[in-house]
């Protein structure tokens, strides 16, 4: 929303197709479609892109679905646009999950028909050239945050440790957001927590838990009774807030994750694996800490060297928030968005 909004105030037009409501969108000067996309084939999403393919320069797809559907209604059985298509811009989130020589990659971003990818980091930019594309189609672009998005915005103070029903108001939390599959090593941290063998550490779980190494994780822990499974949830900054360190010890795959990004601009010393784009986001020691990915032992020597250490709590939040002002900045995403747009409908 704010990267759309940032273009109409630099004198793009833009219209949104999309299932979500247009929220504050509207207001800004973003026109609005509602239309969902069902699959990565879908008739009448590939009808209404080429209804409307003569309006526009550029089509700025953000899913896989909107990606595939947008190829084809373009540049398959479409005789009427021949090369006056136009141009196919991509967003590219993750590491993985792409070979050169699957049929269904080279529907999306394989396809030499897309101009440029929007990629999320440096990781996701090497991984897309290693498939084989093109350097010159790839344009790192970090996600935008505001910290203001980040402020209290209610008089009311939120506790944690309160709704968690705890009695000890300055015990350490230790906190991990996000859906608990196993690339994103939430039983590595559990493991973690249970060698650190603290006795007033707590762990919160904020997610979904979808794989079954989560819960066989917790049942073998001795200090099982300290940790928290909070299920998905809408306040999840709001927790992170009431929490000691905020932690992603994913396997592999990551693009750049919000949650970290989250943290950062709520102060908090963060702990985070360094697979894919994540050593992008911070410098190990100042601005947070990290470590191999898997390693187990690294990750409790960390949580050591900060659960109880206020000062470094404090030293390493305080870098973190500067760090994410400046690399992750709503400003410096639109800008280079534009710089992208720019290049593509020069070529």
């Amino acid at each position: 929303m704010a990267l759309l909004a940032g273009l109409v105030r630099q004198n793009h037009q833009v219209t949104l197709v999309s299932r979500l409501k247009p929220g504050a969108l509207a207001p800004a000067g973003v026109s609005f479609i509602s239309h969902a996309i069902p699959a990565r084939f879908s008739l009448n999403c590939i009808k209404l892109i080429r209804k409307l393919a003569a309006n526009f320069d550029i089509v700025h797809c953000f899913s896989a679905r909107a990606l595939t559907n947008t190829i084809i209604a373009l540049h398959y059985f479409n005789p009427a646009l021949k090369n006056k298509a136009p141009k196919i811009i991509a967003y590219r989130g993750t590491v993985g999950h792409l070979a050169r020589f699957d049929p269904s990659a080279m529907f999306s971003f394989l396809h030499p028909r897309v101009a440029a990818i929007s990629c999320v980091s440096n990781a996701v930019k090497k991984y897309l050239t290693q498939q084989g594309v093109a350097s010159s189609k790839l344009h790192t672009i970090y996600k935008g945050h505001e910290p203001a998005w980040y402020q209290r915005k209610e008089a009311g103070e939120f506790d944690l440790r309160t709704s968690l029903g705890m009695h000890d108001t300055t015990c350490p939390l230790i906190c991990f957001v996000g859906n608990m599959r196993a690339v994103k090593g939430a039983d590595l941290l559990i493991e973690a927590f249970s060698q650190l063998n603290h006795a007033r550490a707590h762990l919160v779980l904020v997610g979904a838990v979808r794989d079954s190494a989560v819960r066989n994780a917790i049942e073998r822990s001795a200090r099982a009774f300290n940790i928290h499974l909070l299920g998905p949830r809408a306040d999840a900054p709001e927790i992170v807030r009431g929490c000691t360190v905020s932690v992603m010890p994913s396997r592999s795959r990551e693009g750049l994750p919000k949650a970290v990004i989250e943290a950062m601009l709520l102060r908090k010393p963060v702990i985070i694996s360094d697979a894919g784009g994540m050593p992008e986001m911070l410098t190990d020691g100042e601005s947070g800490l990290i470590f191999q990915a898997g390693n187990r032992e690294q990750l409790t020597e960390n949580l050591r060297a900060v659960v109880d250490d206020a000062a470094l709590q404090s030293k390493l939040g305080d870098a973190a928030f500067e760090r994410a002002k400046k690399q992750f900045s709503v400003m410096q995403m639109i800008a280079k968005t534009q710089e992208m747009y720019a290049q593509v409908c020069t070529a």
